[in-house]
């Protein structure tokens, strides 16, 4: 169970009209989207792939994963690139907004609200609801499974990715 002092530094991001936040200490960089490469047979939630500086980082798409309809990503989205449940992942969000460095009162345990959820916590404020995300649980069971074969074939793969001495 997390504690506020676990997450004293929060990014805010927008899907769609509801905003969620994730720990700072989780995140590696927030880039401009890009053009993601659709994977076949891939889970719902994961977009495709990117090519981060020679690295093949899977995509999540956010709106799926909060029970929203995809949509087709948008030249002004951002990735967020974090390690959740020990893998790297992109985050496709609509809009990064803020880093929130101190909830102090304002912050409920998910555990006091409803065991289970995949959020740490939420945040209160005079404009409305704030979920936390715990990334160490973000991940489902067919993701890891499907994310771990993705690392294995490109770790297997010799030939380099095609345009990454560009990134």
């Amino acid at each position: 169970m997390l504690k506020l002092e676990d997450i004293n530094q929060l990014v805010v991001f927008w899907i769609n009209r509801q905003r969620f936040a994730i720990r700072l200490s989780d995140i590696r960089q927030i880039i401009r989207a890009v053009e993601i490469t659709p994977i076949p047979n891939a889970p719902e939630k994961i977009c495709g792939i990117i090519n981060l500086h020679g690295t093949v980082v899977p995509v999540m798409n956010m709106h799926f994963r909060v029970g929203l309809r995809g949509r087709i990503t948008d030249i002004n989205d951002r990735f967020i690139i974090v390690n959740a449940s020990g893998r790297v992942v992109a985050l496709r969000v609509d809009k990064v907004a803020e880093v929130i460095y101190d909830a102090g009162d304002h912050f409920v345990n998910a555990e006091e609200i409803c065991s289970g959820l995949d959020i740490s916590g939420i945040i209160s404020s005079d404009d409305g609801l704030i979920l936390i995300y715990n990334l160490e649980t973000f991940l489902t069971t067919e993701e890891i499974i499907f994310l771990d074969k993705i690392s294995e074939d490109n770790h297997s793969n010799e030939v380099g990715i095609a345009g990454s001495e560009n990134n």
